[in-house]
């Protein structure tokens, strides 16, 4: 049995007989019997009875009727169901990233919620490698990730298109000693605390280079997983953190840059290597090119 088949007898049903059913779908009444007979094969029982030009059903064709009317139902459903997400007016995406994004992040959501108020946006924090594997799975839709260069290495079914830069800054409380300085040297820095990121972590890699550059060793003294963190042990402390710097920004901290130079991350958008993208999912990608050119 086909979806043909099915469509063929529920149409000689509708229109009382073959001959009328025919005419209806433009074709021969020959050929409408063949279908219907090829369906009463294969159930080995009777669906339709003639009677003079018309056609009655039998309990196996009432059966058939309903299945065919249902599906016709889930069909009409799932039309609509795709009408309403090629109009963004319902549905769901799920973004991965990592926490220095979450401020950028913050106005490209709400930029997107203003335009497609329908569209739910689900937001998970996660480590870049972790991420990459969701979305190479399609477990997330869209990642905005820091792009180091170990990780493309990877064999990853995935796409990535380069969005913007992150400048990290060093950072302290308005109280710390270095709180009203602009620029400093790393040596100026290593007679301080610092609070950074777990072992392994991209920014924490990028920290420590720059300092073995410099062939100094930072005091890490507290290592956290989330920037939010990072932000509130800083405050009225003797620490440094590493932060983005358009986190960095608040009224009781204050950031300054080094005279080795500053430091930026890429970030990118990743995307499952898949044939289809859903049309949210697009938009959303346009919406954060947008905020990524406007500089917020």
């Amino acid at each position: 049995m086909n979806l043909r088949q099915l469509q063929v007898f529920l149409t000689v049903v509708e229109q009382g007989g073959y001959v009328k059913a025919a005419k209806h779908l433009h074709t021969s009444h020959s050929a409408l019997h063949r279908s219907v007979r090829m369906l009463e094969d294969e159930f080995h029982d009777r669906v339709l009875l003639r009677v003079g030009r018309e056609v009655k059903l039998t309990d196996a064709g009432r059966i058939l009727v309903d299945l065919a009317q249902r599906i016709n139902r889930d069909i009409a459903s799932a039309g609509r169901q795709i009408m309403e997400l090629n109009q963004l007016s319902t549905g769901h995406i799920r973004i991965g990233t990592g926490t220095p994004m979450l401020m950028y992040l913050q106005h490209v959501a709400e930029r997107f919620q203003r335009e497609f108020p329908g569209i739910e946006i689900c937001v998970v924090t996660e480590t870049a490698e972790h991420l990459i594997q969701e979305i190479s799975k399609q477990t997330v839709d869209l990642g905005i990730i820091l792009v180091p260069t170990s990780l493309l290495k990877g064999k990853w079914d995935v796409e990535y298109e380069p969005l913007y830069k992150e400048e990290f800054v060093f950072v302290v409380s308005r109280q710390h000693p270095l709180g009203k300085e602009e620029i400093v040297s790393l040596s100026d820095l290593i007679e301080y605390p610092f609070i950074v990121y777990a072992k392994g972590t991209h920014l924490r890699k990028m920290l420590e280079h720059q300092f073995a550059k410099a062939q100094l060793v930072p005091k890490i003294t507290m290592e956290l997983e989330t920037e939010e963190s990072v932000e509130k042990m800083l405050a009225g402390s003797n620490k440094i953190g590493l932060l983005s710097k358009r986190r960095a920004t608040g009224d009781h901290l204050h950031w300054l840059r080094t005279k080795e130079g500053p430091m930026y991350c890429q970030v990118a958008m990743f995307f499952p290597r898949a044939a289809y993208i859903p049309t949210a999912v697009k938009e959303f990608a346009c919406m954060c090119r947008k905020v990524a050119a406007s500089g917020r």
